[in-house]
């Protein structure tokens, strides 16, 4: 089984810093982990959805067995219950978002995969996003949200 975990972290009046994380898990061994810069006005939420489009797009691009299994672990309620198809978010910026994860998951209908929560100490992409956050060096892809989701499509302007 693989075990993506994701997160988003946004503190646009404090720090000016957004970010979202997806973490790969085989067991106890870390096969990946990425950080995701977004635009410092996205929201705390918004950088959650990106994770979770992340953790998405990583189990659609990456091949492992076919037989293999994948759980996407979060700490987001609303992200978690939104791809579940739970609820529908009231924001338009989300709206477009979850459109993004919906898209994502129909493209993953030959995998077997869960979405679920975790609580906020044992999500592995959070822990990593905090550890950016304050300035921790360790090696990790950085890229740009842009490469993959249009930050014109979701941030307010």
């Amino acid at each position: 089984m693989i075990t993506v975990f994701f997160d988003g972290s946004s503190s646009p009046h404090k720090k000016n810093y957004a970010a979202a994380a997806v973490c790969v898990y085989r067991d106890t061994t870390c096969l990946d982990q990425s950080i995701y810069s977004l635009p410092p006005k996205s929201t705390n939420n918004e950088a959650e959805f990106i994770g979770l489009i992340q953790a998405l797009k990583f189990i659609e691009y990456n091949h492992f067995s076919p037989r293999t299994t994948y759980r996407i672990m979060g700490d987001s309620k609303l992200a978690i219950d939104t791809c579940n198809y739970i609820i529908k978010p009231k924001k338009p910026t989300l709206q477009k978002l979850s459109r993004y994860i919906f898209s994502a998951r129909t493209k993953l209908s030959d995998k077997e995969y869960t979405v679920g929560w975790v609580p906020r100490k044992f999500n592995k992409a959070g822990i990593l996003l905090e550890k950016h956050r304050r300035g921790t060096k360790f090696p990790t892809v950085t890229a740009s949200v842009e490469d993959d989701v249009c930050v014109d499509d979701y941030c307010d302007d």
